[in-house]
């Protein structure tokens, strides 16, 4: 489902897709059926001692060489491969989300609780959030303030009572919704 999300997004893309992962066996069926040769695919295998990675060893699954030395390049994150990023995430949504514990009294029934909650937890991290490594000066930043969203963190209470601003056009077919209250843009 995950993978189906990226190709729709990811559709006009020319260059290679990098996608590397550990070497959890359902990852390759869900990339070869999902991306096919459309991406560049490598397992990383981590070697631990004492609770950090001594040694990392990769092989490449999917695509060319020519094709993993291009995404490489053009990679903003690291010129090594490691999958750092994606378990770090996995990490904050496990202790952030008590859905998604392991061995946890509180069992997720509906999968859309579920999305409703993660959701949730995405905006907390990139609006309101302030990140150690995003510091400038004194000055922590959230992402969104990096990317210039915003141009301070924000609170829950400013993100639940936001509303969308009416467009200036009006929306397709014989939809006429009832008038908005008085919308407040972003700080």
């Amino acid at each position: 489902m995950f993978a189906r999300a990226v190709r729709q997004r990811i559709r006009r893309l020319s260059a290679p897709l990098l996608v590397t992962t550990n070497e959890f066996k359902y990852h390759l069926p869900c990339l070869q059926r999902t991306f096919g040769p459309a991406c560049v695919y490598l397992q990383v295998k981590n070697r631990y001692a004492r609770g950090r990675i001594t040694h990392a060893t990769s092989r490449q699954l999917i695509g060319e060489t020519w094709k993993y030395e291009q995404a490489l390049e053009r990679s903003k994150d690291s010129k090594r491969l490691n999958t750092a990023y994606v378990e770090r995430s996995i990490l904050h949504l496990r202790r952030t989300c008590a859905y998604l514990n392991r061995r946890t009294p509180s069992p997720m029934r509906k999968p859309q609780r579920l999305a409703e909650v993660l959701d949730i937890d995405r905006v907390h991290y990139n609006f309101v959030q302030r990140h150690s490594s995003l510091r400038f000066g004194g000055k922590l930043r959230t992402p969104a303030m990096q990317a210039g969203i915003t141009t301070r963190p924000l609170t829950l209470r400013e993100i639940f009572l936001w509303q969308r601003p009416p467009s200036k056009y009006p929306p397709p077919g014989n939809w006429s919704p009832t008038p908005p209250p008085q919308a407040r843009p972003w700080p």
